[in-house]
């Protein structure tokens, strides 16, 4: 039994990303180019670290997408290409980060740990959070936070949350060159930069605490008004810029804007220098600190840094300093900061060819990792359809739109051809405007495909964020399609945010609507003509299709995606929406009207990030089912499940644990409802470390919070062929 469970924990070991396989097919540009990281689900807004996740003396590059609200790693490979690494992702408490998250090893013991915002509603506190890092006895790295948010005393000894803002970036680093992490950041109500100066050294802690005081509320002396591309420096080190009758650690009123920064040491004289970037403006103020690190003074600034090729990123740039390229010479990125109205395909990176304490940089990309991707911009919404007539499925991809100077948004279709088979897909982009559609400045383009009106060709539907549904017909041929120009489709509005799809819902022959909107409800719309002449109802036949709302707790929006995968004699329902679950959902046919019954809390653990769209497919390859997920960063992944008939895809019974990864705490479902059953829970190297028995019943909650954080299977002894599943714990 031990031997067995081992090799069952050494193969989960690599298969921590999710139970279903990503898929990578083959994916060209315009130019025939192949995309080598087209499957990566895209970059907006990318916020970089490094660190050694997998213990090979290597690190990896992590991105946290704010915009997507997901961890992407990649590690640097002997030829200079990057790999990503899935798998990676698991171990991060993704639940509990929000807005900014920065690595760094605060307690110096070669762990990485991290920085992120919280918001405490009930205490009227926001700032920022530490996750500590640790390891297994596998050596597996997890997170766990570390006591308490970061406080300060301030000069009164009253302790304090450090505040940031939502929209903020602060600067973690050794400020004051002591061997312990400070912090910069702005204060609450101005455009001052606050320093608190960690005291763990002073006090004797080594580097392993986080005790900060407030030791400086004009950091630099200059002051960022936001109305301007530039800050107001003061003249003197002893006084601080538009702040008459400054004395240290006096209160000030004022209105902070949103800012990011980053501390480096640009000139080689021992002290920080800051790079800043503002929410109002594209450009990047590289600052020089002329005094010391504990009283700086900002006495020059280059409002358009770097020198000769400024990083320009339409709105809010942040910068981040890590060595990319392996040279060990930290190199500078930048990119938005911004949720939206701002540059959503941007990374730029410039080489550092000088060292880390005097960077002479050279723009290497303005689209780092990107340029290597399948990225529209922002949201991305799949379709599969034979578009060209020869008998394999084609992808047509929807979007909000993609980023234009100004503060616009031009959306289309894009349409990339599969050039090879079903069997062996290859596509390539042959259109990125499918129907012409970018002339009427229209936004979030949701399509569906089908031949509405029986002509032997397929005819478009498009939902649109105002929640309408225009109708392109194709007046060409099934091999060589024609759009005509898009109508109103029969006054159907659900609101906001519409996201159709045609399908035979109710098996009568003719095509009914199914849509999804920004609240979290799907509506259904029964054709009440026929296959040749289809009409509905402007008023839904039901708003509340399976009884589903993607609608989580602490959200307004649910942005429901349905999709309906036909297996020939039942239907499967996969909804994704606005916090990137995917739910599956059967007990379809002859229940249309009622609940459906929820067989997956998410689909296979996949966590593509925000505002998922999902398209499915039976047709690549035999006893495959493919699944393509679109998300919020305007990117694409693909995964399969392997299947030996449509049976396979129903539910069975099989131990899920959820959620997972959890904090020990879990509902244990899929059990066989008989006595006498027990639970044996193993670590990685299939050493028995815990059991229980059970109660009978087929779903139970489960505490295995006194394990700790790692990686545990879970083992039922009670039928001939052992279950298994895998759990996650963190802290």
């Amino acid at each position: 039994m031990k031997n067995s469970l081992l090799l069952v924990c050494l193969w989960l070991s690599g298969q921590l990303m999710a139970q279903l396989p990503e898929a990578q097919f083959p994916l060209m540009g315009s130019n025939g180019q192949p995309l080598e990281l087209a499957w990566q689900g895209g970059l907006n807004s990318p916020q970089l670290s490094t660190a050694d996740l997998d213990g090979d003396q290597a690190p990896e590059l992590i991105f946290f997408d704010r915009v997507g609200q997901t961890i992407d790693c990649y590690s640097l490979q002997n030829d200079g290409s990057y790999l990503p690494r899935p798998e990676l992702r698991s171990a991060f408490p993704l639940a509990e980060l929000q807005h900014f998250m920065l690595i760094r090893d605060y307690n110096c013991d070669g762990i990485p740990d991290l920085f992120s915002y919280f918001q405490d509603i009930g205490l009227g506190q926001r700032g920022i959070i530490v996750y500590k890092g640790q390891l297994n006895l596998a050596g597996q790295l997890s997170w766990s936070t570390a006591g308490e948010k970061l406080f300060y005393s301030d000069a009164q000894g009253q302790r304090e949350t450090i505040f940031l803002s939502t929209i903020d970036i602060p600067a973690i680093d050794d400020i004051d060159g002591d061997g312990d992490l400070d912090i910069l950041t702005f204060n609450p109500s101005g455009g001052y930069i606050e320093y608190f100066k960690n005291q763990s050294i002073e006090e004797g802690h080594a580097c392993d605490s986080l005790h900060f005081t407030l030791a400086d509320d004009c950091w630099g002396r200059a002051y960022e008004s936001g109305l301007q591309a530039e800050l107001d420096l003061s003249p003197r080190i002893d006084s601080c810029a538009n702040w008459a009758g400054w004395t240290a650690l006096r209160p000030q009123s004022g209105r902070h804007a949103g800012s990011s920064l980053l501390s480096l040491d640009l000139d080689g004289d021992q002290d920080k220098d800051l790079i800043l970037g503002d929410l109002s403006f594209p450009n990047l103020i590289a600052l020089r600190n002329g005094g010391q690190n504990d009283t700086a003074w900002f006495d020059q600034q280059n409002v358009n840094f770097p020198t000769g090729q400024a990083a320009a990123v339409e709105l809010f740039p942040a910068a981040f300093y890590e060595d990319v390229d392996g040279d060990g010479i930290k190199d500078f990125l930048a990119t938005s900061n911004r949720d939206f109205a701002s540059e959503d395909r941007s990374l730029l990176f410039y080489k550092n060819t000088g060292s880390n304490s005097q960077p002479q940089l050279q723009l290497q990309s303005n689209h780092f990792l990107i340029e290597e991707m399948l990225d529209l911009g922002t949201n991305a919404f799949p379709l599969l359809a034979d578009w060209d007539g020869d008998g394999d499925q084609d992808l047509i991809l929807g979007h909000y739109g993609s980023y234009q100077a100004g503060n616009n948004y031009t959306a289309g279709l894009w349409y990339f051809e599969n050039q090879g088979s079903d069997l062996q897909p290859s596509f390539r982009q042959q259109n990125d405007d499918l129907g012409q559609l970018r002339q009427y400045n229209l936004h979030r383009l949701v399509p569906t495909a089908a031949d509405i009106d029986a002509d032997g060709d397929l005819d478009l539907l498009v939902g649109l964020d105002d929640g309408q549904l225009y109708f392109l017909q194709n007046t060409g041929s099934a091999q060589a399609p024609q759009l005509a120009m898009p109508l109103p489709y029969q006054g159907i509005d659900v609101g906001q945010n519409a996201h159709p799809q045609w399908v035979d819902l109710d098996r009568d022959g003719d095509l009914d609507l199914v849509c999804g909107e920004k609240n979290g409800n799907i509506n259904y719309f029964e054709n009440t003509g026929d296959s040749s002449q289809a009409q509905y109802s402007a008023s839904p036949t039901t708003s509340s299709l399976g009884f589903i709302d993607t609608r989580q707790a602490g959200f307004t929006e649910g942005n429901s995606a349905p999709f309906f995968l036909d297996l020939g004699q039942e239907y499967r329902l996969f909804v994704g929406g606005q916090t990137g679950e995917i739910w599956s959902y059967d007990s379809i046919e002859q229940n249309i009207l009622g609940a459906y019954r929820s067989i997956s809390h998410p689909l296979d653990q996949i966590d593509e990030g925000w505002q998922t769209a999902i398209a499915a497919s039976t047709a690549f390859g035999q006893g495959q089912a493919t699944y393509f997920i679109g998300n919020r960063r305007g990117g694409l992944s693909a995964y399969y499940q392997l299947v030996s008939s449509h049976s396979t895809l129903t539910p069975q019974l099989k131990l899920q644990p959820w959620p997972n990864p959890s904090r020990g705490q879990f509902q244990l479902e899929g059990l066989p409802p008989t006595a006498g059953q027990k639970l044996f829970v193993y670590n990685m190297l299939g050493q028995l470390l815990h059991q229980q028995s059970l109660k009978g019943k087929a779903s139970e909650r489960i505490d295995l919070s006194a394990l700790g954080a790692g990686q545990y299977i879970l083992s039922l002894s009670s039928s001939p062929s052992s279950q298994y599943a895998q759990i996650i714990v963190i802290y």
